[in-house]
């Protein structure tokens, strides 16, 4: 791992104009360095896109007068715009592997968590009820999930459930928050040679030597007094993208070092710190294992080969780098799987075409429905059915051509309402499918116990015994790692609902320090997160009306390490610059669980999504604002 640290350093430096002195463990850079450019930086930049490019064509985003339109007479406009890759960091940064492996382990007991949250509807109808009177999209929601898991209506409990999570962390120290108070900005940045934080994590290994920095033993940078610990900044249950996008972060990175080093430079461990990340084969691997068991609880009405996945979107094009590598299900499984558009879907329920069937009759080859369920009806649990046509009076069906009965339906979309709020009728779509015996990923409990608001309750120390001890009782087959439970509890930061006189002294201190919280709303993907004088100005209103904070999560703020980075960005113009900013990096850990009513069948982690931005933005890689990257480990 030195000799990797040392080429990482070196890469940093063929960047900058003025790496600044250093002594020993440190490297110092100024904070008005700027970007070289001479023949070999631009040769590396050459080369890495044009890898980039070839392996993974993914898409950013595009020019909006050149977006795939729709209509209601299903005419398409064919895609003529430009595409950009996502942005990118140029090199994988160093981080510590022991938390790593923490986040791993912690990541299936929430879902514990949000499963047993799930199979407790009163307690989430008390949670989210007060805050539907100002929050449509959660009361679409809750509104939901009574009607359909309520009295006479599926238990929970029974169902075949799913959950693809990723679980959000960013390392955290009161120590550097306390510090970062009085730092001025015109200090200077220094940071380890090693691990490249500002504040030296090196400390969380066994042994550290810096022979290849210099003879002294002893770092002349900042080291902390207490250890790191990874908070838990959100749980995902839909906005889990880039998943193929990190294999390819992945193996841009691996050829990178491969090619920009000489070879005999890297110890041994260089597989084990720059570890393979391929999470898309555990997405495939959790939808087929739902597949599978709704075919063993549920005998397909037309036959097995008349079933399919069903992955819901909400634009064809910009879900193009996650939605088509799971769609190849078909080609590697023999699955059909369908990518529908959410307004295409609820077309389909209008014209009778999308309904459930309760009940049937098979004779001579063919199928009469003798109950169905439809946009128009009353609705009772049942088959999600997919018809070529519109059904006619005798409801029987001879021709199963384009006939599909749905076994999973996979949400790649409805995470915030600006996915759903132009289409008529998406709400009765939710429900209906929601009626149906189709996998739901998520269900619309799921989603609500994953929220900001569940969130507040389930990670909360004073919550996590009972609910992991009644999870214990209601679900076997699944481990239980009791000695993981007092890190786990740490990975919680303070969270209020803003709105309760209890918490008064907490906004008050908000309203005054607005840099110390962050104000989260009921939304997946960054969406909805109010920050600095915003929160000052909300928090403020809040005080003579309550229900304008109410559907808020009131945050502690979370403060970490910083390290150099190398930002890669495609412009418009369809060139790249290369910028260096002070980062931080998240950590998305992807977490895959299945469960068959009272058993688990698997509870796991595959892969990560590494989002490393500047320390004053957002982390939305969507939006431009975050870099994908890859981690080395030490």
């Amino acid at each position: 791992m030195e000799n990797m640290s040392t080429l990482l350093v070196d890469l940093l430096s063929l960047f900058l104009c003025d790496l600044g002195p250093h002594k020993n463990s440190t490297i110092c850079i100024s904070k008005y360095a700027a970007v070289n450019t001479n023949d070999f930086n631009t040769k590396i930049i050459a080369d890495v896109t044009h890898s980039f490019t070839s392996k993974a064509r993914l898409l950013q985003n595009i020019n909006k007068d050149c977006k795939l339109s729709y209509s209601n007479e299903a005419s398409y406009t064919t895609f003529e715009g430009k595409t950009r890759l996502f942005n990118f960091v140029l090199a994988p940064l160093p981080y510590p592997l022991r938390i790593y492996e923490r986040c791993k382990a912690f990541t299936p007991i929430f879902a514990q968590l949000i499963d047993e949250m799930c199979s407790h509807l009163d307690e989430l109808d008390e949670l989210f009820s007060p805050i539907t009177s100002v929050d449509p999209f959660v009361k679409g929601l809750l509104e939901i999930s009574r009607e359909v898991y309520g009295p006479n209506g599926r238990d929970y409990n029974k169902d075949i459930r799913v959950y693809i999570n990723r679980a959000d962390y960013i390392l955290h120290s009161e120590e550097i928050a306390q510090q970062s108070n009085s730092k001025t900005s015109n200090e200077e940045l220094t940071y380890c040679r090693y691990c490249l934080y500002d504040y030296c994590m090196c400390n969380d290994r066994e042994q550290v030597t810096f022979n290849n920095f210099g003879d002294s033993p002893e770092p002349d940078h900042k080291k902390l007094s207490a250890e790191l610990v990874p908070k838990l900044v959100e749980i995902n249950t839909i906005a889990t993208s880039f998943s193929h996008a990190s294999e390819f972060i992945f193996d841009l990175h691996k050829e990178l070092i491969d090619s920009h080093k000489q070879r005999e430079k890297l110890t041994r461990n260089t597989e084990m710190t720059h570890t393979e990340n391929y999470p898309i084969l555990s997405y495939v691997r959790t939808i087929i294992s739902a597949h599978d068991l709704y075919l063993s609880r549920y005998p397909p009405i037309f036959g097995k080969e008349k079933t399919c996945v069903l992955l819901l979107v909400d634009d064809y094009l910009l879900d193009d780098f996650d939605i088509y590598p799971i769609s190849n299900l078909y080609k590697e499984h023999g699955v059909v799987t369908k990518i529908v558009h959410v307004e295409d879907l609820c077309n389909l329920m209008r014209q009778r075409k999308l309904l459930l069937v309760n009940e049937w009759e098979v004779e001579d080859g063919s199928v009469r429905f003798t109950r169905v369920s439809t946009y128009y009806t009353e609705k009772k649990p049942g088959r999600l059915i997919l018809l070529n046509n519109e059904l006619d009076d005798s409801a029987t069906l001879k021709d199963f051509t384009g006939c599909y009965e749905v076994s999973v339906l996979y949400y790649r979309t409805w995470y915030d309402p600006s996915c759903i709020e132009s289409y008529k009728d998406a709400w009765s779509l939710r429900l209906l499918c929601e009626y149906s015996d189709a996998v739901k990923v998520p269900s619309a409990p799921a989603q609500l116990a994953s929220s900001k608001r569940g969130q507040m309750i389930w990670s909360d120390p004073k919550h996590i015994d009972r609910l992991l001890a009644s999870h214990k009782k209601r679900v076997k087959g699944e481990a239980y790692n009791e000695e993981l439970l007092d890190a786990v509890k740490e990975t919680y930061i303070l969270q209020v609902d803003p709105s309760l006189d209890v918490n008064a002294e907490i906004v008050n201190d908000a309203i005054q320090n607005p840099h110390r919280y962050v104000l989260k709303s009921q939304r997946e993907g960054g969406f909805g997160v109010v920050y600095n004088s915003d929160i000052s100005d909300a928090l403020s209103r809040g005080i003579e009306n309550k229900g304008d904070v109410s559907h808020y999560v009131l945050m502690k703020r979370i403060i970490p390490p910083t390290q150099p980075s190398l930002f890669a960005r495609n412009l418009n113009d369809e060139t790249f610059e290369v910028e260096l900013h002070n980062s931080i990096t998240e950590l998305g850990i992807f977490g895959f669980a299945v469960y068959d009513g009272n058993v688990c069948k698997f509870n796991d982690t595959d892969g990560y999504l590494a989002r490393t931005r500047s320390e004053f933005t957002k982390g939305n890689v969507c939006i431009d604002m975050g870099f994908i990257n890859s981690l080395v480990f030490y």
